[in-house]
Order: structure tokens, then sequence, then C-alpha cells
């Protein structure tokens, strides 16, 4: 029998059936089509009323077909996959060899394929299907096992009348709900324009979007980076497990824990940042920024879903790293640059023991000269020589410390012991400068835990400003202050100076960077004290400023043993 008489068979065959049982499954009819057109499978789907997917799922599948159900053949959450969206849009989807698929496909595309051609199928066609109001309201398609007759444009015409006509029959909508049809379709377009909207913004923020089915592992996304792909908007579907796979190995385990806790229920939210390779992204490791919030649990409280945005931070990343070197190497350049100055101190400092020390090694030579027998005298000489030579080496000591460029070392530290070597170091300075220095009373020792060289850095930084300040004060009376005080499980070291105060422009800049009072400061000194004080968990600030002299604080936390102060 000739092929255009078998196909006015069949659809004689197919209305008979149809007007026959009006209400009949519709599956009836599908092992006539897969006679006809030599399938395996013969689907008959119609199309949702908010037009995301497909409902009223019947299959035919002829007996002996090694063939599953294709992922993408089912109507998701997420919104429509390629081949519906290609349906929907009017479009024939023609796949003669599965294993071959055209080069100028999507990527997406391809994926969808893959995901049929894993569940066995070697060819396919399916076509969109009209109502009376010229929608596509239906789609009805062919799969076969192999893929060894290629589909014609004969099978393509047929199919579809063939489908026309079991969509006509079988809609069940009627002209009583096309209000309902009509309300649901401006309601579709306002999601497209608000969906525009939403593109523009992750394209502006490069911040993407997931949805995590978490009992079946499947994340749905929606890419911020689709911008450097070979295709515009992408969406895509995968596992949890991918994620931790293209996962740097050193940041899985602290990634991991942060998902975890959401999922079993110690945690709301998680907010993670990992290192990770996108393919078609970018070559190497990208920082992306995951934040996502639990939206239901089971009985025993495990998660159900995840959703949550992400976003690459590599350039922040890059950017908080430069300027943490910065930041280090700025507080040793200063150092370096106050060496200058500190050698001066140096030279006053040994220059005092140093000459003692030689007037006291002349005078024991001189006693044992006379051989008078003053022996006790000569052993007082050498013990104040010993000592004074100390003090010049432990000056040395102090000096290289400081300019060092090393990790912090903390140990526990009484901060009036810590004054009295600032004091010692720069008493030279105060009587040049004609300013008393001196250490107000305190009950016991003020213990912190820190780093003696750095905390000996700021507080010489805020005495010498003190000493300076006070030097150019008009009172008669110049001095500097220092003074402890503890105050809950906190130790208060106050540095109050006679000066003339700070003017109020520059106080409110006051530890910015580059804002000094001096006319040769480089105006450093305050912001990385600030800085060291903070990384030792406390703070600095001014307390007090005026006419009659200013008071900088630093507040540092104790040890937990016992402390005293000055109350």
């Amino acid at each position: 029998m000739p092929a255009h008489q078998r196909f006015e068979a069949l659809l004689a065959d197919v209305l008979a059936r149809l007007r026959a049982a009006p209400s009949a499954d519709v599956e009836d009819v599908l092992p006539l089509l897969a006679r006809f057109f030599g399938a395996d499978r013969v689907h008959f789907r119609r199309v949702r009323l908010d037009r995301l997917g497909w409902e009223g799922d019947h299959v035919f599948t002829r007996p002996g077909a090694a063939m599953g159900l294709a992922p993408s053949e089912h109507a998701s959450a997420a919104g429509p996959t390629w081949i519906q969206r290609s349906l929907l849009a009017g479009a024939v989807v023609r796949v003669d060899r599965l294993a071959e698929p055209a080069a100028d496909l999507p990527v997406e595309a391809v994926r969808e394929l893959g995901a049929q051609r894993r569940a066995g199928v070697a060819a396919l066609l399916d076509v969109p299907l009209h109502g009376l109001h010229a929608d596509v309201v239906a789609c009805l398609g062919l799969r076969r096992c192999d893929a060894t007759r290629p589909w014609t444009d004969g099978d393509v015409r047929r199919l579809q009348l063939v489908g026309n006509v079991i969509a006509s029959l079988i809609d069940a909508r009627g002209p009583a709900t096309v209000p309902e049809i009509a309300r649901l379709r401006r309601a579709a377009e306002l999601s497209e324009r608000l969906e525009e909207r939403l593109f523009a913004a992750m394209e502006v923020a490069t911040i993407g979007f997931f949805d995590w089915d978490v009992g079946a592992d499947r994340v749905w996304y929606l890419s911020p980076f689709a911008v450097q792909r070979p295709y515009p908007r992408d969406t895509f579907e995968t596992s949890g497990a991918d994620w931790f796979r293209a996962t740097h190995p050193d940041d899985v385990p602290r990634g991991r824990g942060l998902v975890d806790a959401a999922v079993e229920g110690r945690a709301e939210f998680f907010d993670s940042t990992v290192r990770m390779r996108i393919p078609h992204y970018r070559d190497g490791w990208v920082h992306v920024r995951s934040r996502g919030k639990v939206l239901g649990r089971d009985a025993q409280g495990r998660a159900l879903r995840i959703v949550g945005i992400y976003e690459d931070v590599t350039a922040a990343v890059r950017h908080a790293a430069v300027e943490r070197e910065r930041e280090v190497a700025l507080e040793h350049a200063t150092r370096s640059a106050a060496l200058g100055t500190l050698a001066t101190s140096l030279a006053h400092e040994l220059n005092q023991p140093l000459a003692a020390l030689t007037s006291f090694v002349q005078a024991a030579a001189h006693l044992l000269g006379d051989g008078d027998g003053r022996q006790g005298e000569v052993k007082e000489a050498l013990r104040r020589s010993a000592e004074l030579a100390e003090k010049a080496s432990e000056i040395v000591r102090r000096m290289r410390r400081l300019v060092q460029h090393r990790a912090p070392h903390l140990e526990p530290m009484d901060l009036r012991v810590v004054l009295g070597t600032v004091m010692d170091l720069l008493r030279r300075d105060a009587a040049v400068a004609q300013v008393e220095l001196r250490l107000g009373p305190g009950a016991g020792p003020a213990v912190v835990q820190g780093d003696r060289i750095q905390l000996e850095q700021v507080l010489v930084n805020l005495v010498r400003n003190a000493i300076e300040a006070s030097a150019v004060g008009e009172g008669g009376h110049r001095f500097v202050t220092l003074a402890t005080r503890a105050a809950r499980r906190r130790v208060e070291v106050s540095i109050e100076d006679s000066g003339p105060g700070i003017r109020a422009d520059v106080l409110e800049r006051l530890f910015e960077p580059f804002v000094t009072t001096k006319p040769t400061g480089t105006g450093l000194g305050l912001t990385i004290s600030r800085s060291i004080v903070e990384a030792h968990g406390g703070a600095l600030r001014v307390e007090r400023t005026g006419p009659e002299g200013t008071t900088f604080v630093v507040t540092l936390p104790t040890t937990g043993e016992e402390t005293h102060g000055q109350e």
C-alpha cells in the first residue's frame, strides 16, 4: 500500500477511536503512531497553563525497547528546557543522530541531548501542536533506539497533522476557559519583563542564583558568568557533589563544613568563600562566595531545599591581600624611617653609660696601681662598669628589635614595666625639650598579652608626640604623664601632655594616613599605632584635647591574671 494511503488509514483509525470515546486516554492511539513511524517510543504532552513545562504525560514505549526516560523530558520547576522552549516557540526539534549533534547548537542543547542519548535514544523528532487560537497547546514526539533511518520531511508533516487532530479532539479547555488563559498569558508576559530586569541586575552585580533540591541532590543554577560564555543567560543543572569537585582541595573541608551545618540543622544560613574552577569562564582558580538559606526541613530537621546567590569575588580577595601586604610593608618602612631619629636618641643614650663606664674602669685601674689595698672600691667600680656595659648592650638590642621585620611574638607583660622602658628610651629627648616625663602611681602590675616590641613602638610614638606637643606649649610647667588603670578586665594606658591641643579639623581625620601637624612628619605614626593596638584586640582613642593639653588612651585586654591600676 502506498505511503499516503497508509497514512489516510492511520488518520481514520485515530479519528474513529477518539470520536468513539472522547474521554479515552490518548495512549490508545500512541501504539498506532509507533507502528506507522517505526518509533520505539511515542509521547504526547500538553502545555501547562503557566507555559513553564508539560502536563498530562502520555507515553507509549515499544515492548523490548531498551530506553529509559531522560530527565529533561519531565516538567521542571526551574523552567522549560531547551527542547521545551523550542517547541513552545513553534519550532520543530529534529535530530537524526544524537551521537553527532549539529556544531552550532548551544551548550545547553548539547547537554540535554546527551542526557537523551544516555537514556538510550539514538534519534528524536518533536513537533509543536497548535490549538484554536494558534497557540502551542501540546507536543507530539518520536524516539528511536537506532539512527539507521533519518527522519524525512514527510514524517514531520504527517506527525504534525495527526498530532493537531489529536490535540483538537481531546482539548478539554474549551471556550469557557479562554479568559483564564488570557489572564495567565498576561501574567506570563509580566513575568518575562520581571525576568529581563532580574537578568540586567544580575549582569551588573555579577551575581548568580542557585536552587538546591537537597534530597535529590540536584542544583539548578542561573549563572552570573554568562557574559564570558559563547551563549547568554546560562541556566543548567548539576549536583551538590559537582560543586565540591570543582572546589580547590584545600578549601573543601571548610566549605563543606559550613554547608553541612545548614543541611543538618545546625544553622539556617551558610556563607562560604572558596576557590573554584569554572569551565568556559576563566583560567585558573576563581574565588566564589556562596550564600544560602534553608527553605524547609523534614521531620528529622534535615534541609529539603536551599536557595541562595553566588558571586565572583576574586578581585576583592586579591585586593584585600595586596592591602595587607601594603600595610605590613608600610609598617616596616615607617620603622625604618624612624631609624634616623632613633639613632640620634641611641647616641645620646649610649654616651652617658659609655662615658661612665670609661671613668669607672680608669678609676679601678688607678686604685689597683696605687696598691693601697682599697679592694672594696675596686670591686664596686668594676660592678658598676658591668652594669653600664649591660645597659648599653640592651639599648642596642632594643633598637635592633624595633627595626626588624618579623612576625609578632605574643607573651604576657606588665605594661608599667614597658612604660618604664619607654621612659628610659625617651628621657634624653624630654630633657632636651625641657619637659618633665613622669609615671603616675599604680597599685600593682598591669598584665596584658602582646608583642613587647610592637607595643613599645606604639608607646614610644605616643610619648614622643606628647613631648613634642608639650615643648611648644606656652605654659610655664611642661610635662608628660604616663598612667595605667584597670577597668572591666581591660588595662588602659593614658599619655597626658601639657601642649596646646589638636585643631578640630585635624582631630576629625587624626588616624587617617598622611595626616600630620608636624612640618617634617609623615602622618603615618598614629595610623600604624592604631593598627597595632587593634591587632592586639584593643583600641586607641583621644580622650580629651584642648588648650590645656591632650590625653591619648590605649586600651588592651588583660590576660586573665589579677590586674591592678590606678583608679
